[in-house]
C-alpha cells in the first residue's frame, strides 16, 4: 500500500473510499484510523470511534447508529470532520 499522505485525517480518506468504491480505497481508510499513530494528528479515541463505525459498516446497509453516536460524541469540537457522516 502507498499513502498519498498520512497528514490527512480519516474524513479525506473517507470521501476518497466512497468516490473510489474499491478495496484499496476502503484499506487505505481503515488504515488512516488502525495506524499508529492514526494519520492527521487524530486522538486515539476518535480512531478508535472511527474503526469501529468502520467494521460495523462491512456487508450491506449502515453501521448501527450507536456506532455513529460513538464517532459523533468525540467529534463535539471537530464539525467538520462529522459533516462527512450521514446523518440520521
Amino acid at each position: 500500500m502507498q499513502v498519498e499522505d498520512s497528514s490527512k485525517p480519516w474524513p479525506y480518506w473517507m470521501l476518497r473510499a466512497m468516490m473510489s468504491d474499491d478495496k484499496q480505497g476502503f484499506s487505505d481508510l481503515v488504515w488512516s484510523v488502525f495506524g499508529s499513530p492514526p494519520y492527521g494528528g487524530i486522538s486515539y479515541e476518535e480512531a478508535g470511534a472511527v474503526y469501529d463505525l468502520i467494521e460495523d459498516f462491512r456487508g450491506s446497509g449502515m453501521a448501527s447508529g450507536a456506532r455513529y453516536d460513538a464517532v459523533r460524541s468525540v467529534l463535539r469540537e471537530h464539525p467538520e470532520r462529522e459533516r462527512v457522516l450521514v446523518r440520521r
